[in-house]
């Protein structure tokens, strides 16, 4: 009997998911994305800072981008609580 009635609520809570959804943290509902990319080993940080500069040139052209904030050579600040920053690096661009 335990069996069975533990089945009926395992099948029951599968069946809810469509109607509440599968994920397990709430969206942020901020309207901001997170371009990364990362150089070649050996790309000197001129090198990287002239790609970001282009990045930022690209973004420029959309009237919908308000701001634009640009890390190079280090890890990018704590903006999303499931991304941590990470250490420096040359190549890395945020």
């Amino acid at each position: 009997m335990t069996l069975g009635l533990a089945a009926v609520l395992l099948v029951g809570s599968l069946a809810l998911i469509p109607r509440i959804g599968f994920s397990l943290f709430p969206k942020a509902g901020t309207p901001q994305f997170m371009v990364q990319i990362e150089m070649a080993d050996g790309a000197t940080l001129r090198e990287t800072d002239g790609a970001a500069r282009f990045v930022e040139s690209v973004l420029a052209r959309h009237p919908e981008v308000q701001q634009v904030a640009t890390s190079v050579g280090k890890g990018h600040p704590s903006i999303y609580y499931n991304m941590s920053p990470k250490n420096e690096k040359p190549t890395w661009l945020t």
